[in-house]
């Protein structure tokens, strides 16, 4: 590869970026946003804790599944249609989930069709920035996974401004129209992911802290058969099953202790807002310093953030929780994206990101269903929010355990 085609290469590449990072935006600005819609959905069916937050829990399982599908089908098809169609289920399912008018249809409109539309977003993007850069490819994925905390900062006003101005119903219709034409118009401007390449100048590109420095990449078979592989994905399904907890539980909390709706939306907006900073700062360090180390620091401080959150007793203490903890939680997010691409490789990262990110689904399918469960049982969160300070210590352990694995010869 000659000079002038890699630094178009670049070019195109944060081009690119920005243009992901938008549609991640609109992704997760709907799917983060649930919290908001929680008690108008327990009044409006008269349902309990629990069974309110399974519709968010299925949601996030069937993501499983569509994760694994859209990053087989990313490594061969390429991005642009893949968020095309994506974009349009997304559109259909909220405009169909503003009609409901029984509670079972939400199954159908919410959790299983807005996993269809979203529920891979994440780790497609995960993958396609990763397959632009060699170098500063921390950087880029703290750039466009900031689409996780921007979508969150975002919506989580305007659905409670929605929500207060006309009803549930109307919000979730135009917050489905919004973010469905971001998404088509995005998809349709993307460019086809160039060819990862061999040449061992580009190859040099990738080398420093705790980089593998190589092109070939694992498949997802020979990826399964390595111990990193299951204590990534542990960390996954520790840390998002804490996050989503809260992300789920912490509005309705709120409102339980008195505070408005307004307030509860301010937290859930700090919340995922400060995963940017997390993810920028994070992001650069990454690209200079140890990721295994920096991934532990962050771990260790949603531990803390955990703790503070069950000893909070006034609005300012959620407040610096939302702060600290969502600027946790976006550094480790963003460390563990660049770790998977430097443990097993570009060529096959669409399958095994998606493969590892199901582990992040299926946390985030337990931790709102059992927070809810718990909260029906005891009348309290406390002893969810427990459940959530050992989860993410869990997770501490196991990147202490993580290794950089090398291929069977």
């Amino acid at each position: 590869m000659d000079r002038f085609t890699s630094n178009n290469r670049r070019a195109d590449g944060w081009t690119e970026v920005v243009k992901l990072l938008i549609i991640l935006t609109a992704i997760m600005g709907t799917r983060n946003s649930f919290g908001l819609f929680f008690t108008s959905i327990e009044n409006q069916f008269g349902m309990s804790r629990g069974a309110t937050s399974a519709y968010f829990s299925i949601f996030m399982a069937l993501s499983a599944i569509f994760t694994i599908i859209c990053g087989w089908a990313l490594d061969r098809f390429g991005p642009r249609i893949i968020f095309f169609l994506m974009g349009i289920i997304t559109l259909f399912s909220l405009l169909l989930t503003g009609r409901t008018t029984a509670s079972w249809q939400l199954y159908i409109t919410y959790s299983f069709l807005l996993a269809c539309g979203t529920g891979a977003g994440f780790s497609l993007v995960l993958a396609t920035v990763s397959k632009w850069f060699l170098q500063r490819r921390g950087l880029a994925l703290a750039i466009a996974l900031s689409g996780e905390g921007a979508g969150t900062l975002l919506v989580a006003p305007l659905a409670a401004y929605l929500i207060l101005r006309f009803d549930w119903r109307s919000a979730f219709s135009i917050l489905g129209l919004i973010a469905g034409i971001i998404m088509i118009c995005g998809a349709a401007l993307l460019k086809k992911v160039p060819a990862v390449p061999g040449n061992p100048a580009d190859a040099a590109e990738s080398k420093g802290p705790d980089k593998v420095g190589q092109t070939a990449g694992f498949s997802l078979k020979e990826a399964v058969q390595t111990r990193s592989f299951w204590l990534l994905a542990l960390v996954y399904l520790m840390v998002s099953f804490s996050f989503y907890l809260v992300l789920t539980h912490i509005a309705p909390h709120l409102r339980d202790l008195g505070f408005d709706a307004s307030q509860a939306a301010i937290v859930v907006s700090f919340l995922g807002g400060s995963t940017i900073p997390g993810r920028l700062v994070i992001g650069l360090a990454s690209d200079k310093f140890s990721r295994k180390k920096l991934a532990i620091l962050c771990a260790f401080l949603q531990v803390a953030g955990m703790i503070w959150l069950t000893q909070s007793n006034s609005l300012w203490n959620y407040y610096l929780f939302a702060l600290e903890f969502g600027f946790a939680f976006g550094g480790l997010s963003n460390l563990m994206a660049t770790l998977i691409g430097d443990t097993f490789g570009m060529t096959n990262l669409g399958s095994v990101s998606g493969t590892l990110v199901v582990g992040f689904s299926l946390g985030a399918a337990i931790g709102p269903t059992l927070g809810g469960i718990i909260f029906d049982a005891t009348d309290s969160y406390t002893i969810a929010f427990i459940c959530g300070i050992l989860a993410t210590s869990v997770a501490v352990a196991s990147l202490f355990l993580t290794r950089r694995e090398t291929r069977r010869t």
